[in-house]
Protein backbone atom coordinates (compact mmCIF):
# COMPACT_ATOMS: atom_id res chain seq x y z
CA UNK A 1 0.00 0.00 0.00
CA UNK A 2 1.51 3.60 -0.99
CA UNK A 3 2.29 6.10 1.51
CA UNK A 4 0.35 9.48 0.60
CA UNK A 5 1.00 12.98 2.52
CA UNK A 6 -2.76 14.12 4.00
CA UNK A 7 -3.85 16.86 2.39
CA UNK A 8 -4.56 20.23 4.85
CA UNK A 9 -7.70 21.83 3.05
CA UNK A 10 -9.76 23.72 4.08
CA UNK A 11 -13.67 23.41 5.78
CA UNK A 12 -16.64 22.97 3.03
CA UNK A 13 -19.14 25.38 3.54
CA UNK A 14 -21.39 23.18 2.79
CA UNK A 15 -21.28 21.10 5.95
CA UNK A 16 -23.64 21.82 8.81
CA UNK A 17 -20.70 20.31 10.71
CA UNK A 18 -16.89 19.93 10.06
CA UNK A 19 -15.83 19.05 7.01
CA UNK A 20 -14.39 15.58 6.17
CA UNK A 21 -11.21 17.38 5.12
CA UNK A 22 -11.22 19.16 8.74
CA UNK A 23 -10.44 16.02 10.21
CA UNK A 24 -6.76 15.36 9.05
CA UNK A 25 -6.06 19.17 10.49
CA UNK A 26 -4.42 18.08 13.52
CA UNK A 27 -1.82 20.21 13.75
CA UNK A 28 -0.01 22.29 11.45
CA UNK A 29 2.59 19.27 11.19
CA UNK A 30 2.39 17.57 7.83
CA UNK A 31 2.14 13.66 8.51
CA UNK A 32 2.67 10.13 6.29
CA UNK A 33 -0.64 8.15 6.45
CA UNK A 34 -1.19 5.00 4.38
CA UNK A 35 -4.61 5.76 1.92
CA UNK A 36 -7.55 5.39 3.62
CA UNK A 37 -10.55 3.55 1.78
CA UNK A 38 -12.89 0.85 2.02
CA UNK A 39 -11.72 -2.60 1.20
CA UNK A 40 -13.27 -4.47 -1.50
CA UNK A 41 -13.36 -7.65 1.04
CA UNK A 42 -16.91 -8.94 0.54
CA UNK A 43 -17.09 -12.24 -2.27
CA UNK A 44 -19.86 -14.04 -3.71
CA UNK A 45 -19.79 -16.31 -0.78
CA UNK A 46 -20.32 -13.25 1.67
CA UNK A 47 -22.75 -11.73 -0.70
CA UNK A 48 -24.96 -14.59 -0.11
CA UNK A 49 -24.95 -14.50 3.39
CA UNK A 50 -25.03 -11.22 3.71
CA UNK A 51 -28.36 -11.30 1.64
CA UNK A 52 -29.65 -14.51 3.31
CA UNK A 53 -28.90 -13.37 6.97
CA UNK A 54 -30.21 -9.69 6.40
CA UNK A 55 -33.41 -11.43 5.21
CA UNK A 56 -33.86 -13.92 7.62
CA UNK A 57 -34.90 -12.93 11.40
CA UNK A 58 -37.18 -13.65 13.78
CA UNK A 59 -39.96 -12.44 11.28
CA UNK A 60 -40.79 -16.40 9.75
CA UNK A 61 -41.36 -17.50 12.91
CA UNK A 62 -43.83 -15.12 14.05
CA UNK A 63 -45.23 -13.17 11.29
CA UNK A 64 -47.42 -16.48 9.74
CA UNK A 65 -49.75 -15.12 12.28
CA UNK A 66 -50.39 -11.87 10.65
CA UNK A 67 -50.40 -12.79 6.98
CA UNK A 68 -53.26 -15.68 8.21
CA UNK A 69 -54.85 -12.69 9.99
CA UNK A 70 -55.98 -10.61 6.83
CA UNK A 71 -56.25 -13.44 4.48
CA UNK A 72 -58.05 -15.89 6.22
CA UNK A 73 -57.07 -19.14 4.83
CA UNK A 74 -54.22 -21.25 3.87
CA UNK A 75 -54.33 -20.86 -0.09
CA UNK A 76 -54.13 -17.13 0.24
CA UNK A 77 -51.54 -17.15 2.69
CA UNK A 78 -49.03 -19.17 0.61
CA UNK A 79 -50.35 -16.47 -2.05
CA UNK A 80 -49.09 -13.79 -0.38
CA UNK A 81 -45.46 -15.23 0.74
CA UNK A 82 -45.04 -16.25 -3.40
CA UNK A 83 -45.89 -13.03 -4.56
CA UNK A 84 -43.68 -11.28 -1.68
CA UNK A 85 -40.88 -13.46 -3.06
CA UNK A 86 -41.38 -12.30 -6.54
CA UNK A 87 -41.68 -8.57 -5.44
CA UNK A 88 -38.52 -8.89 -3.72
CA UNK A 89 -36.79 -10.52 -6.64
CA UNK A 90 -38.38 -7.71 -9.00
CA UNK A 91 -36.69 -5.38 -6.55
CA UNK A 92 -33.61 -6.58 -6.07
CA UNK A 93 -32.74 -7.06 -10.13
CA UNK A 94 -34.18 -3.44 -10.44
CA UNK A 95 -31.80 -2.29 -7.89
CA UNK A 96 -28.68 -4.18 -8.92
CA UNK A 97 -28.73 -1.72 -12.20
CA UNK A 98 -28.60 0.89 -9.73
CA UNK A 99 -25.69 -0.93 -7.62
CA UNK A 100 -23.62 -1.22 -10.54
CA UNK A 101 -24.26 1.83 -11.73
CA UNK A 102 -23.43 3.98 -8.90
CA UNK A 103 -21.19 1.60 -6.70
CA UNK A 104 -21.12 3.48 -3.39
CA UNK A 105 -22.52 2.68 0.21
CA UNK A 106 -25.36 3.73 1.12
CA UNK A 107 -28.26 2.18 -0.76
CA UNK A 108 -31.50 3.47 -0.65
CA UNK A 109 -30.29 6.47 0.40
CA UNK A 110 -27.08 6.56 -2.39
CA UNK A 111 -29.60 6.06 -5.41
CA UNK A 112 -31.96 8.95 -4.27
CA UNK A 113 -29.05 10.72 -3.78
CA UNK A 114 -28.01 10.30 -7.47
CA UNK A 115 -31.32 9.90 -8.93
CA UNK A 116 -32.97 13.36 -6.97
CA UNK A 117 -30.90 15.14 -5.29
CA UNK A 118 -30.30 16.30 -1.70
CA UNK A 119 -33.79 16.80 -0.01
CA UNK A 120 -35.31 13.11 -0.84
CA UNK A 121 -32.61 11.29 0.18
CA UNK A 122 -32.01 13.49 3.68
CA UNK A 123 -35.44 12.62 4.69
CA UNK A 124 -34.77 8.66 4.02
CA UNK A 125 -31.44 9.09 6.05
CA UNK A 126 -33.63 11.36 8.73
CA UNK A 127 -35.87 8.94 9.64
CA UNK A 128 -33.80 5.78 9.25
CA UNK A 129 -30.77 6.82 10.97
CA UNK A 130 -32.73 8.46 14.35
CA UNK A 131 -35.81 5.85 14.14
CA UNK A 132 -35.88 2.89 11.71
CA UNK A 133 -32.39 1.73 11.66
CA UNK A 134 -31.61 1.97 15.69
CA UNK A 135 -35.58 0.77 16.38
CA UNK A 136 -34.83 -2.54 14.42
CA UNK A 137 -32.04 -3.43 15.26
CA UNK A 138 -33.07 -3.07 19.22
CA UNK A 139 -35.96 -5.22 18.39
CA UNK A 140 -33.70 -7.66 16.76
CA UNK A 141 -31.38 -8.07 19.99
CA UNK A 142 -34.19 -7.84 22.34
CA UNK A 143 -35.56 -11.49 19.98
CA UNK A 144 -32.69 -12.52 20.41
CA UNK A 145 -32.37 -12.41 24.57
CA UNK A 146 -35.97 -12.99 24.66
CA UNK A 147 -35.41 -16.64 22.58
CA UNK A 148 -32.48 -17.36 24.21
CA UNK A 149 -33.49 -17.32 27.53
CA UNK A 150 -36.63 -18.67 27.43
CA UNK A 151 -35.13 -22.41 27.84
CA UNK A 152 -34.45 -21.41 31.24
CA UNK A 153 -37.48 -19.62 32.04
CA UNK A 154 -40.05 -22.91 31.60
CA UNK A 155 -42.59 -21.35 33.58
CA UNK A 156 -42.33 -17.41 32.93
CA UNK A 157 -40.35 -14.97 31.02
CA UNK A 158 -37.08 -14.18 31.83
CA UNK A 159 -36.57 -10.64 33.88
CA UNK A 160 -36.39 -7.37 31.72
CA UNK A 161 -33.59 -6.59 32.80
CA UNK A 162 -31.88 -9.77 32.08
CA UNK A 163 -33.53 -9.64 28.87
CA UNK A 164 -31.98 -5.48 28.22
CA UNK A 165 -28.72 -6.24 29.33
CA UNK A 166 -28.05 -9.47 27.46
CA UNK A 167 -29.35 -7.41 24.20
CA UNK A 168 -26.68 -5.02 25.07
CA UNK A 169 -24.20 -7.35 25.02
CA UNK A 170 -24.78 -8.56 21.57
CA UNK A 171 -25.11 -5.27 19.97
CA UNK A 172 -22.25 -3.92 21.46
CA UNK A 173 -20.13 -7.45 20.80
CA UNK A 174 -21.14 -7.22 17.09
CA UNK A 175 -20.18 -3.51 16.71
CA UNK A 176 -17.13 -4.05 18.03
CA UNK A 177 -16.68 -6.96 15.75
CA UNK A 178 -17.65 -5.04 12.55
CA UNK A 179 -15.16 -2.36 13.61
CA UNK A 180 -12.21 -4.73 14.41
CA UNK A 181 -12.72 -6.75 11.04
CA UNK A 182 -15.16 -6.74 7.81
CA UNK A 183 -13.68 -10.03 6.18
CA UNK A 184 -13.75 -11.92 10.03
CA UNK A 185 -17.64 -10.34 10.70
CA UNK A 186 -18.41 -11.82 7.45
CA UNK A 187 -17.13 -14.92 7.70
CA UNK A 188 -19.41 -15.29 11.25
CA UNK A 189 -22.08 -14.09 9.05
CA UNK A 190 -21.40 -17.43 6.91
CA UNK A 191 -21.61 -19.39 10.17
CA UNK A 192 -24.92 -18.06 10.72
CA UNK A 193 -25.71 -18.28 7.33
CA UNK A 194 -25.77 -21.92 7.46
CA UNK A 195 -27.40 -22.06 10.75
CA UNK A 196 -30.55 -20.70 10.23
CA UNK A 197 -31.08 -22.63 7.14
CA UNK A 198 -30.41 -25.91 8.62
CA UNK A 199 -32.97 -24.61 11.60
CA UNK A 200 -36.00 -23.98 9.19
CA UNK A 201 -35.08 -27.06 6.72
CA UNK A 202 -35.65 -28.98 10.29
CA UNK A 203 -38.85 -27.28 10.41
CA UNK A 204 -39.02 -28.23 6.96
CA UNK A 205 -38.11 -31.78 7.17
CA UNK A 206 -40.75 -32.11 9.98
CA UNK A 207 -43.60 -30.71 8.03
CA UNK A 208 -42.75 -33.27 5.31
CA UNK A 209 -42.56 -36.12 7.18
CA UNK A 210 -45.92 -35.32 8.87
CA UNK A 211 -47.73 -34.80 5.27
CA UNK A 212 -46.01 -38.07 4.30
CA UNK A 213 -47.47 -39.81 7.13
CA UNK A 214 -51.01 -39.24 6.12
CA UNK A 215 -51.55 -35.23 7.98
CA UNK A 216 -52.69 -33.67 5.12
CA UNK A 217 -57.02 -32.82 6.94
CA UNK A 218 -55.88 -28.96 6.98
CA UNK A 219 -55.09 -29.26 3.27
CA UNK A 220 -59.37 -30.18 2.08
CA UNK A 221 -60.05 -26.45 1.49
CA UNK A 222 -57.24 -24.32 1.45
CA UNK A 223 -59.55 -21.44 0.52
CA UNK A 224 -62.09 -21.72 3.32
CA UNK A 225 -62.54 -18.16 4.80
CA UNK A 226 -60.14 -16.44 2.14
CA UNK A 227 -60.74 -12.62 2.41
CA UNK A 228 -60.01 -10.86 -0.87
CA UNK A 229 -60.33 -7.35 -0.07
CA UNK A 230 -57.36 -5.60 -1.60
CA UNK A 231 -56.76 -3.49 1.24
CA UNK A 232 -56.86 -6.77 3.69
CA UNK A 233 -54.48 -8.24 1.11
CA UNK A 234 -51.97 -5.09 1.22
CA UNK A 235 -51.75 -5.48 5.19
CA UNK A 236 -51.37 -9.32 4.58
CA UNK A 237 -48.31 -7.69 2.15
CA UNK A 238 -47.09 -5.73 4.17
CA UNK A 239 -46.66 -8.79 7.03
CA UNK A 240 -44.86 -11.05 4.93
CA UNK A 241 -42.62 -7.88 2.86
CA UNK A 242 -41.36 -6.98 6.70
CA UNK A 243 -40.23 -10.72 6.81
CA UNK A 244 -38.57 -10.03 2.90
CA UNK A 245 -37.28 -7.36 4.25
CA UNK A 246 -32.69 -7.25 3.55
CA UNK A 247 -33.17 -8.30 -0.10
CA UNK A 248 -31.32 -4.58 -0.98
CA UNK A 249 -28.92 -5.51 1.69
CA UNK A 250 -25.94 -5.93 -0.71
CA UNK A 251 -26.36 -2.52 -2.15
CA UNK A 252 -25.48 -0.89 1.20
CA UNK A 253 -21.76 -2.77 0.77
CA UNK A 254 -21.48 -2.63 -3.00
CA UNK A 255 -18.69 -0.94 -2.47
CA UNK A 256 -16.33 -2.82 -0.56
CA UNK A 257 -17.79 -5.89 -2.81
CA UNK A 258 -15.19 -7.69 -4.97
CA UNK A 259 -16.23 -7.37 -8.93
CA UNK A 260 -19.58 -6.23 -7.84
CA UNK A 261 -20.93 -6.43 -11.89
CA UNK A 262 -20.74 -10.02 -11.49
CA UNK A 263 -21.44 -11.26 -7.62
CA UNK A 264 -23.90 -8.58 -6.99
CA UNK A 265 -26.70 -9.69 -9.37
CA UNK A 266 -25.52 -13.29 -9.27
CA UNK A 267 -25.62 -13.43 -5.48
CA UNK A 268 -29.21 -12.01 -5.83
CA UNK A 269 -29.85 -14.64 -8.31
CA UNK A 270 -28.74 -17.20 -5.70
CA UNK A 271 -30.08 -15.95 -2.54
CA UNK A 272 -33.74 -14.87 -3.31
CA UNK A 273 -35.00 -17.52 -4.46
CA UNK A 274 -33.70 -19.76 -2.10
CA UNK A 275 -35.51 -17.56 0.45
CA UNK A 276 -38.55 -17.46 -0.97
CA UNK A 277 -38.41 -21.43 -1.60
CA UNK A 278 -37.51 -22.03 2.55
CA UNK A 279 -40.50 -19.60 3.53
CA UNK A 280 -43.42 -20.87 1.47
CA UNK A 281 -42.04 -24.55 2.37
CA UNK A 282 -41.72 -23.79 6.03
CA UNK A 283 -45.29 -22.08 5.84
CA UNK A 284 -46.79 -25.28 4.47
CA UNK A 285 -44.81 -27.24 7.43
CA UNK A 286 -46.84 -24.75 9.59
CA UNK A 287 -49.89 -25.07 8.10
CA UNK A 288 -49.48 -29.38 8.15
CA UNK A 289 -49.17 -29.26 11.84
CA UNK A 290 -52.01 -26.36 12.56
CA UNK A 291 -54.68 -24.64 11.74
CA UNK A 292 -55.48 -21.56 10.43
CA UNK A 293 -57.15 -21.06 14.06
CA UNK A 294 -54.72 -21.91 15.73
CA UNK A 295 -52.07 -19.94 14.53
CA UNK A 296 -54.09 -17.01 15.01
CA UNK A 297 -54.71 -18.20 18.81
CA UNK A 298 -50.62 -17.99 19.14
CA UNK A 299 -48.09 -15.48 19.86
CA UNK A 300 -45.25 -17.40 18.66
CA UNK A 301 -46.07 -20.18 15.40
CA UNK A 302 -42.64 -21.42 15.53
CA UNK A 303 -42.72 -22.45 19.19
CA UNK A 304 -46.86 -24.05 18.86
CA UNK A 305 -45.61 -25.91 15.82
CA UNK A 306 -42.65 -27.42 17.69
CA UNK A 307 -45.09 -28.19 20.51
CA UNK A 308 -47.26 -30.30 18.38
CA UNK A 309 -44.07 -32.14 17.58
CA UNK A 310 -42.42 -32.80 21.07
CA UNK A 311 -42.47 -30.56 23.81
CA UNK A 312 -38.21 -30.71 23.71
CA UNK A 313 -38.48 -29.00 20.30
CA UNK A 314 -41.20 -26.66 21.32
CA UNK A 315 -39.50 -25.17 24.45
CA UNK A 316 -36.17 -25.48 23.61
CA UNK A 317 -35.16 -26.33 20.16
CA UNK A 318 -37.59 -23.63 18.21
CA UNK A 319 -36.54 -20.95 21.08
CA UNK A 320 -33.01 -21.74 20.40
CA UNK A 321 -33.39 -21.21 15.99
CA UNK A 322 -35.18 -17.62 16.38
CA UNK A 323 -32.36 -16.92 19.20
CA UNK A 324 -29.54 -17.95 16.29
CA UNK A 325 -31.46 -16.41 13.63
CA UNK A 326 -31.85 -13.02 15.34
CA UNK A 327 -28.57 -12.69 15.95
CA UNK A 328 -27.18 -13.69 12.06
CA UNK A 329 -29.75 -10.65 11.09
CA UNK A 330 -28.56 -8.36 13.79
CA UNK A 331 -24.97 -8.79 12.83
CA UNK A 332 -25.67 -7.87 8.80
CA UNK A 333 -27.55 -5.49 9.57
CA UNK A 334 -25.04 -3.37 11.86
CA UNK A 335 -23.12 -3.92 9.28
CA UNK A 336 -24.96 -2.38 6.42
CA UNK A 337 -27.11 -0.15 8.38
CA UNK A 338 -23.75 1.68 9.18
CA UNK A 339 -23.07 2.21 6.03
CA UNK A 340 -25.79 4.52 5.54
CA UNK A 341 -24.80 6.91 8.34
CA UNK A 342 -21.37 6.52 6.65
CA UNK A 343 -22.57 7.31 2.79
CA UNK A 344 -24.70 10.19 4.60
CA UNK A 345 -21.47 12.23 6.53
CA UNK A 346 -20.43 12.05 2.61
CA UNK A 347 -22.70 14.06 1.26
CA UNK A 348 -22.49 16.19 4.58
CA UNK A 349 -25.86 15.01 5.68
CA UNK A 350 -24.54 14.07 9.11
CA UNK A 351 -21.59 15.45 10.59
CA UNK A 352 -18.23 14.36 9.17
CA UNK A 353 -16.67 12.60 12.25
CA UNK A 354 -19.44 9.76 11.07
CA UNK A 355 -17.04 9.50 7.31
CA UNK A 356 -14.16 8.67 9.12
CA UNK A 357 -12.54 5.40 8.55
CA UNK A 358 -10.05 3.25 11.01
CA UNK A 359 -6.44 3.31 9.85
CA UNK A 360 -6.07 0.17 10.78
CA UNK A 361 -9.04 -1.97 9.89
CA UNK A 362 -10.89 0.61 7.12
CA UNK A 363 -14.09 0.19 8.44
CA UNK A 364 -16.95 3.14 8.99
CA UNK A 365 -15.69 3.16 13.22
CA UNK A 366 -17.35 6.01 14.30
CA UNK A 367 -20.50 5.09 12.77
CA UNK A 368 -20.62 2.22 14.04
CA UNK A 369 -20.50 3.15 17.52
CA UNK A 370 -22.70 5.97 16.76
CA UNK A 371 -25.66 3.27 15.50
CA UNK A 372 -24.87 1.12 18.82
CA UNK A 373 -25.19 4.27 20.77
CA UNK A 374 -28.47 5.21 19.53
CA UNK A 375 -29.95 1.55 19.32
CA UNK A 376 -28.90 1.26 22.97
CA UNK A 377 -30.81 4.49 23.48
CA UNK A 378 -33.72 2.41 21.64
CA UNK A 379 -33.26 -0.59 24.45
CA UNK A 380 -35.08 1.83 27.06
CA UNK A 381 -37.82 2.50 24.93
CA UNK A 382 -40.77 1.02 25.74
CA UNK A 383 -43.19 -0.53 23.18
CA UNK A 384 -40.15 0.09 20.06
CA UNK A 385 -41.87 -2.17 18.08
CA UNK A 386 -44.73 0.07 17.02
CA UNK A 387 -42.21 2.25 15.66
CA UNK A 388 -41.20 -0.28 13.11
CA UNK A 389 -44.71 -1.36 12.11
CA UNK A 390 -44.62 2.03 10.39
CA UNK A 391 -41.52 1.14 8.98
CA UNK A 392 -43.05 -1.04 6.11
CA UNK A 393 -45.14 2.05 4.35
CA UNK A 394 -42.17 4.47 4.57
CA UNK A 395 -40.22 2.00 2.92
CA UNK A 396 -42.67 0.93 0.00
CA UNK A 397 -42.89 4.22 -0.43
CA UNK A 398 -38.74 4.81 -0.36
CA UNK A 399 -38.77 1.84 -2.68
CA UNK A 400 -40.91 3.53 -5.44
CA UNK A 401 -39.21 6.65 -5.30
CA UNK A 402 -35.60 4.54 -6.09
CA UNK A 403 -37.42 2.64 -8.71
CA UNK A 404 -38.33 5.72 -10.18
CA UNK A 405 -35.53 7.40 -10.32
CA UNK A 406 -33.99 4.54 -11.98
CA UNK A 407 -36.54 4.40 -14.98
CA UNK A 408 -35.93 8.45 -14.71
CA UNK A 409 -32.13 8.65 -15.01
CA UNK A 410 -32.82 6.03 -18.26
CA UNK A 411 -34.77 8.63 -19.44
CA UNK A 412 -32.40 11.65 -18.56
CA UNK A 413 -29.27 10.31 -18.69
CA UNK A 414 -29.83 7.29 -21.47
CA UNK A 415 -25.79 7.85 -22.27
CA UNK A 416 -24.92 6.82 -18.46
CA UNK A 417 -22.26 3.96 -18.39
CA UNK A 418 -24.44 0.94 -16.90
CA UNK A 419 -22.35 -2.46 -16.31
CA UNK A 420 -25.84 -4.19 -15.76
CA UNK A 421 -28.67 -2.87 -17.97
CA UNK A 422 -31.64 -4.44 -16.64
CA UNK A 423 -34.79 -5.21 -18.84
CA UNK A 424 -37.35 -2.03 -18.25
CA UNK A 425 -39.83 -4.97 -16.93
CA UNK A 426 -38.72 -5.27 -13.53
CA UNK A 427 -38.74 -1.92 -12.23
CA UNK A 428 -42.24 -0.75 -14.02
CA UNK A 429 -43.74 -4.07 -12.15
CA UNK A 430 -41.98 -3.61 -8.70
CA UNK A 431 -43.30 0.27 -9.33
CA UNK A 432 -46.52 -1.09 -9.68
CA UNK A 433 -46.61 -3.49 -6.59
CA UNK A 434 -45.12 -0.90 -4.19
CA UNK A 435 -48.00 1.66 -5.58
CA UNK A 436 -50.22 -0.86 -4.63
CA UNK A 437 -48.76 -1.20 -0.92
CA UNK A 438 -48.73 2.25 -0.48
CA UNK A 439 -52.37 3.38 -2.23
CA UNK A 440 -54.46 0.50 -0.16
CA UNK A 441 -53.71 0.41 3.42
CA UNK A 442 -54.39 4.00 3.37
CA UNK A 443 -58.33 3.32 3.20
CA UNK A 444 -57.65 0.35 5.61
CA UNK A 445 -55.60 2.10 8.21
CA UNK A 446 -55.36 5.26 7.40
CA UNK A 447 -54.19 6.53 11.03
CA UNK A 448 -50.58 4.72 10.91
CA UNK A 449 -50.01 5.58 7.29
CA UNK A 450 -50.34 9.57 7.88
CA UNK A 451 -48.23 8.99 11.33
CA UNK A 452 -45.17 7.78 9.38
CA UNK A 453 -45.56 10.48 6.55
CA UNK A 454 -45.62 13.35 9.17
CA UNK A 455 -42.59 11.65 11.05
CA UNK A 456 -40.63 11.76 7.36
CA UNK A 457 -41.66 15.17 7.14
CA UNK A 458 -40.29 16.44 10.36
CA UNK A 459 -36.87 16.23 8.40
CA UNK A 460 -37.69 19.04 6.09
CA UNK A 461 -37.18 22.15 9.11
CA UNK A 462 -33.66 19.89 10.12
CA UNK A 463 -33.04 20.19 6.04
CA UNK A 464 -33.78 23.68 6.02
CA UNK A 465 -31.45 24.85 8.72
CA UNK A 466 -28.38 22.35 8.93
CA UNK A 467 -28.20 21.82 5.08
CA UNK A 468 -29.67 24.31 3.23
CA UNK A 469 -28.41 27.28 5.64
CA UNK A 470 -25.16 25.97 5.28
CA UNK A 471 -23.91 26.28 8.31
CA UNK A 472 -23.86 26.48 12.04
CA UNK A 473 -22.62 29.61 14.60
CA UNK A 474 -19.00 29.62 14.58
CA UNK A 475 -19.31 28.41 18.46
CA UNK A 476 -21.17 25.46 17.41
CA UNK A 477 -18.98 25.24 14.69
CA UNK A 478 -15.87 24.93 16.39
CA UNK A 479 -17.35 22.96 18.87
CA UNK A 480 -18.22 20.10 15.87
CA UNK A 481 -14.71 20.40 14.57
CA UNK A 482 -13.25 19.58 18.12
CA UNK A 483 -15.60 17.05 18.54
CA UNK A 484 -13.88 15.23 15.19
CA UNK A 485 -10.57 15.72 15.50
CA UNK A 486 -11.17 14.25 19.39
CA UNK A 487 -13.17 11.01 17.89
CA UNK A 488 -10.20 11.10 15.47
CA UNK A 489 -7.86 10.39 18.75
CA UNK A 490 -9.90 7.79 20.18
CA UNK A 491 -10.92 5.83 17.23
CA UNK A 492 -7.59 5.98 15.07
CA UNK A 493 -9.34 6.90 12.24
CA UNK A 494 -8.68 9.87 9.38
CA UNK A 495 -10.75 11.06 6.28
CA UNK A 496 -11.50 9.26 3.55
CA UNK A 497 -9.20 9.71 0.55
CA UNK A 498 -10.50 10.92 -2.39
CA UNK A 499 -7.76 11.31 -4.86
CA UNK A 500 -6.98 7.79 -5.15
Amino acid sequence: MQAKTSPNNNSNPRSFCSSSSDTNKKDDSVSTVAVVKLRKEIGLTEAVSIVIGSIIGSGIFITPKDVVANVGSIGMSLVVWIGCGIMSILGAISYAELGTTFPGSGGDYHYLYKSFGCLPAFLLLWVSVFIFLPGADAILAISFAQYVTSPLFPTGDAPECAIKLLAAAVIIFFTWLNCYNVRLATQVQNVFMVGKILALVLIILTGVAALCMGRVENFKDIWSNSEYDPGKVALAFYSAAFTYEGWNALNFVTEELKTPNRNLPLAIWISLPLVTFIYCMVNVAYFVMLTPAEILATEAVANTFGNKVTHFMGTTVMPLCVAMSSLGCLSVHIMTNARVIFAGSRNYHTPSMLSLLSTSSMTPTPALVFLAVVTLLYLSIPKVSQLIELYSFVYSLVSLAVTAGLIYLRWKKPDLHRPMKVSMFFPISFGIICLFLIILPLYVDPIKQIIAIAILLTGLPVHYVFVKKRGLPAAIDNFTKNVTILVQKVFLSAAEDTDV
